[in-house]
């Protein structure tokens, strides 16, 4: 089984964040927008998820132990600096790579 794919929307006031799950059978290919990758174990999570230190909870939604993830502001507060610190890595890695095709 993987995980991947979060969708926030907002609702109200009050902002919604979905992770979808998929079935994979161990040795197929997990194809993603986040990199994708193999399905080698029980359950297989995106590496950034692991970063958000929820990858327990994530197993406990996944086995009917817990209804939902249940982050509270702060993870999710947490999670965004995590996402916005990768996003700018990313962007800053582009630039470079632009900067010295440029220079060819």
């Amino acid at each position: 089984m993987s995980i991947g794919g979060r969708t926030s929307h907002r609702r109200r006031k009050e902002e919604t964040t979905v992770a979808a799950y998929e079935r994979y059978h161990s040795g197929q290919t997990v194809p993603g927008g986040m990199g994708g990758g193999a399905a080698l174990s029980d359950i297989w999570i995106y590496k950034e998820f692991l970063e958000y230190g929820i990858e327990e909870r994530i197993h406990k939604v996944l086995s009917a132990e817990l209804p939902e993830l249940g982050l509270s502001d702060e993870e999710l507060t947490r999670i965004r600096e995590i996402d916005r610190a990768r996003r700018d890595q990313r962007l800053k890695e582009l630039a470079t790579k632009e900067r010295k095709k440029g220079q060819r």
